[in-house]
Formats: C-alpha cells, structure tokens, sequence
C-alpha cells in the first residue's frame, strides 16, 4: 500500500498491477515455450541447455529449435503490437484495425500477384530470407 501526503492508504494503480503482471507473463511463457514440446524438458534441463552444460540431444533440441521459435515469437508479438499501437496513433482511433488503412487488402492483392507472376512458396521465402536454403 502506498501513502499520500494525508496519511490515507490508497491502493495502486490499475495500470501499475498490469504492467507487473505482463513483465511476470513475458518472463514466464517464454520459458515454458522453452520447457515444453514434442520431447518434455525439464526446466534443470532447459537450464543446463542454454548454458552448454547438458547433453548435446538436450542442448540442440533447446538451442536449435525452441529458443529461436521462441524467440521470432516474442519479435513477432512485440511488432505486432507497436504496429497496432501506431495505427492507433496514426488514426486517432483507439479501435483503430488494419482494414482501415486497407493492409488488409493491399497484402491480399500482393499475395495474389505474387501467385500469378509464378513467385512459388519456396522463392518467395527465399528471397525474403525467412527460411535461407542451404
């Protein structure tokens, strides 16, 4: 409880009670984004993973493959909210959507464009670098 200048108790803010709860959250699911999958780990072995000390099955199921999933999750999470809280800004709507700007539908007519010009799943990929071939 916090006191003010009277003496009076008051409870804390709303948005301060919120802001700790999401800094807990993005600790924690992350961590259980590391923790479970298709072969269950215990949280010594993530642990023991991430700092090089397990074996190597157990550091390259954690390192190789749920903290970099994890990882582009969190990117993609926070881009997807400073994007909606600049559309928000930008608009002055705080029920701001992308269907309003029309995103929406100018990503349809790009994805449709690139399906007519031949751009197959495995170029457009490619030449975007999200999945580099090898």
């Amino acid at each position: 409880m916090l006191a003010n200048a009277r003496g009076l108790h008051q409870r804390p803010h709303k948005s301060i009670v919120l802001l700790m709860i999401a800094a807990i959250l993005l600790v924690a699911v992350p961590w259980l984004g590391l923790q479970f999958g298709a072969t269950e780990l215990s949280w010594q072995q993530v642990w023991a993973g991430l700092w090089g000390y397990s074996t190597s099955y157990v550091e390259r199921v954690v390192m190789g493959l749920r903290l970099p999933r994890t990882l582009v999750g969190l990117m993609i999470g926070v881009h997807f909210a400073l994007s909606g809280g600049l559309l928000q800004l930008l608009t002055r709507n705080p029920l701001a959507e992308a269907g309003i700007l029309g995103i929406s539908a100018r990503a349809s007519l790009v994805a449709v464009a690139a399906f007519v010009v031949g751009i197959g799943y495995k170029r457009a990929t490619t030449l975007t670098g999200a999945f580099p071939s090898h």
